[in-house]
């Protein structure tokens, strides 16, 4: 009876390891797939029914790898076209078999069953480890084929190491059950060691996500500061267009004043229209077209919220910096000290933005330094200002990202409740 129970269990293995390994290689469950995978299952049952009846259930297992695993991987690389996957995902699957021994285990220890208990155990218990896999384990393995060839090495390496270690340790040996401490200890360190490439592994992953994550947030800022430029270019062509359009009106009560002897108010009306045109035009601060719309830009916000903002500037034309990223640097930095300034309005104190720079001609690099009042208590994580705000701090982030593609250096700190921002590019 023990022996029929273990080898209907030699059976469930054997099919369990078939189907998961195809599911995991995701085989389309076409015709042509199933017939091929039926009669390779077929035959690998055949097999180890043959050689179990002439020499026994042991003998299965020292052949195992040649009779199971051997012509399974190559009927899924015959079908898939991936002679590495298909190792890996039958690797896997034998290391899904453990779930299920560990899980008898388990519970004949729980229930105090004899080890003749265990097989039939195992038995009942395949079909639910199977789908807790197919739920759960499946579609993320899947998903992993399709990683680059060096990544699914790293993969398959835990799988392999179990795969050698079992084989070599209680299979072709007993040195796991005669206690050598060599090979009792191999399992646990090979796990410690995957725990650490592991997190290796995730912290360079997120490492990769946070400079994509900083690139995404740059090009939404450069997004943003050209349709702030357009919207200023707009409002500027929208401001010219009534100004020719009430050209004529102006013309014809300068005439009327003129003609009363009115000079007094019509000179206060021409001043009133200078005065309008000045505010609407964009300030020319230097040479940069795009530096000067950008400063145009937050010096009007910064008048209409009453801060104070002193502008010296001298930056050539032509900049090693290119104008998309001289927009967004500068509008980040501009920004985040009006913001500044603007939490300041309740505590009172003097509210100002100072912005000082200059450009090399020769070489176009420039150096900038912007100067705003701030509160006290900034907070620094190596040399950048952290909040925890949600939404804020990313500006900072981004100049600094702006800086380190252009080989720049930034600094920020913070100086008797003001903040100091120094780029050098």
């Amino acid at each position: 009876m023990t022996l029929t129970i273990s080898f209907f269990n030699y059976v469930a293995v054997a099919i369990f390891g078939c189907v998961l390994s195809a599911v995991f290689c995701k085989i389309p469950g076409r015709k042509r797939e199933i017939i091929i995978l039926t009669a390779t299952t077929a035959m690998i049952l055949l097999m180890q029914g043959i050689i179990n009846r002439y020499f026994g259930l042991q003998a299965i297992r020292s052949v195992y790898p040649l009779v199971t695993h051997l012509p399974l991987i190559l009927v899924l690389w015959y079908l898939q076209k991936r002679l590495l996957w298909s190792v890996v995902a039958v690797l896997t699957a034998y290391s899904c078999c453990q779930l299920r021994a560990w899980a008898a285990l388990f519970v004949g220890a729980l229930l105090k069953m004899d080890e003749n208990a265990l097989q039939g155990i195992e038995l009942i218990l395949t079909p639910l480890i199977f789908i807790l896999i197919l739920l759960f384990a499946a579609r993320p393995i899947q998903e992993l084929a399709q990683e680059k060839t060096a990544h699914i090495l790293r993969i398959g390496i835990i799988p392999a190491l179990y795969y050698l270690f079992d084989y070599f340790a209680t299979v072709y040996s007993e040195t796991l059950y005669n206690g050598t401490m060599v090979v009792v200890e191999f399992m646990p360190f090979v796990c410690s060691l995957s725990y650490l490439l592991f997190m290796a592994q995730i912290s360079m992953k997120n490492r990769e996500y946070q400079a994509l994550e900083y690139n995404r947030r740059g090009l939404d800022m450069q997004i943003k500061q050209a349709v702030k430029e357009m919207e200023v270019l707009r409002e500027s062509h929208e401001q010219a267009a009534i100004y020719r359009h009430d050209l004529r009106h102006h013309l014809q009560y300068l005439f009327g004043c003129i003609d009363q002897q009115k000079l007094e108010q019509a000179k206060e009306y021409i001043q009133g229209i200078c005065h309008q045109m000045e505010a609407a035009k964009v300030v020319q601060y230097c040479e940069n077209e795009a530096t000067n719309l950008v400063l145009s830009t937050y010096a009007d916000k910064a008048k209409q919220e009453h801060i104070a903002m002193d502008i010296q500037v001298s930056l050539g034309k032509f900049l090693l910096i290119a104008d998309e990223d001289m927009g967004v640097l500068l509008s980040n930095a501009l920004e985040n000290a009006l913001h500044e300034c603007e939490a300041l309005s309740d505590s009172g104190g003097d509210r100002f933005i100072s912005v000082h720079g200059y450009s090399k001609d020769e070489t176009g690099k420039i150096f900038l330094q912007i100067i705003n009042s701030c509160r006290e208590g900034i907070r620094f994580y190596k040399g950048m200002p952290i909040t925890d705000k949600p939404g804020h701090g990313v500006g900072t982030y981004s100049i600094r990202t702006i800086v380190e593609r252009y080989r720049g250096i930034c600094s920020f700190s913070e100086e008797d409740r003001r903040f100091v921002l120094r780029i050098s590019v």
